[in-house]
């Protein structure tokens, strides 16, 4: 069967000769350089032995400490802390502090749950952020879309369990 991809694809191969693999009939020539007999030598790599492979595992004392440092961010910005910072962080945490405690009590209430546990989503993720995170400009705790997609997908829940109760009382 004809194919005019194949023919021209052909022809473009003989006019700038280039070598296709489905039409060579022998090898390609090795590139032996003169008065070498064409046989390779194998390498073979020697085995480590096994207080060389564990000797190779332990980590060297400069990477270890880049590798703490990039998990506890404040490392690297702790030393060089103020009392300029200090005091400007104070009234931060306060401001933010006012508005995050009623409103994640209030958030909390609006999920059906006690106000402490809002108050656990306020302080707990705001309290561990700074040892693993950098931004100055975030407020970690709870929001009204996430409380009321909570409630819309929890009320079913909460009902066929407490249907479930009722049922094994009687």
């Amino acid at each position: 069967m004809f194919s005019p991809t194949k023919f021209l694809a052909d022809a473009v191969r003989r006019v700038c000769r280039i070598d296709h693999p489905e039409t060579r009939t022998e090898p390609p020539p090795l590139d032996i350089p003169r008065g070498a007999s064409g046989v390779i030598d194998e390498y073979t790599e020697p085995e480590p032995t096994v207080s060389e492979w564990l000797r190779s595992l332990v980590p060297k004392k400069g990477s270890s400490l880049r590798y703490v440092r990039s998990i506890f961010l404040f490392a690297e910005w702790l030393p060089h802390y103020n009392l300029t910072w200090l005091v400007g962080d104070s009234v931060a945490g306060l401001t933010v502090g006012f508005v995050v405690i009623p409103q994640a009590m209030a958030y909390a209430l609006l999920a059906d749950l006690s106000p402490e546990y809002g108050l656990y989503t306020s302080f707990v993720g705001a309290a561990l952020y700074w040892v693993f995170g950098t931004s100055k400009d975030i407020v970690i705790g709870v929001s009204a879309e996430l409380q009321h997609v909570s409630r819309v997908a929890a009320l079913p829940l909460v009902s066929w369990v407490a249907s479930l109760s009722n049922n094994s009382t009687h």
